[in-house]
């Protein structure tokens, strides 16, 4: 299969079926990455501290949505949030910075690792749909 099968156009993809990464900063100033399909419904939940709130951000509240991107397909935002959890706080902060967001996810430390086909697959899948971006 080509890549170009596997990354659906933008327009091709249903409405509602959006997937999303985003960072939270809490009050003590650690950034948690997630995934979701609503960023504001799903920052609610982790603000109100209730049982839908991610076990690491429970009582770290107030919290402050520090960076979000629009993925697109949910197997990519999966792919992009296991590599941005496994950056250094350092890159996760210059990620925060809009200027700075390309710059680190095309670092290595965040493309690349245990080289294996799937990690390469992944790779340039997430390489292909962010030079789309504006």
């Amino acid at each position: 299969m080509t890549l170009e099968k596997e990354i659906l156009p933008l327009q091709d993809r249903k409405e509602g079926s959006r997937w999303y990464v985003y960072l939270i900063r809490t009050r003590n100033d650690a950034l948690y990455c997630g995934v979701t399909t609503n960023v504001s419904r799903r920052f609610e939940e982790h603000q109100e501290n209730r049982r839908k709130t991610a076990k690491y951000l429970r009582g770290k509240q107030p919290l402050i949505l520090a960076w979000s991107l629009d993925v697109g397909d949910k197997k990519l935002a999966i792919a992009l949030e296991w590599r941005i959890k496994r950056l250094t706080k350092q890159a996760k902060e210059r990620l925060c910075l809009k200027n700075n967001r390309i710059l680190v996810l095309f670092d290595d430390s965040i493309l690349c690792g245990k080289a294996t086909e799937q990690n390469s697959k992944n790779s340039l899948l997430i390489l292909s749909y962010l030079l789309k971006l504006p």
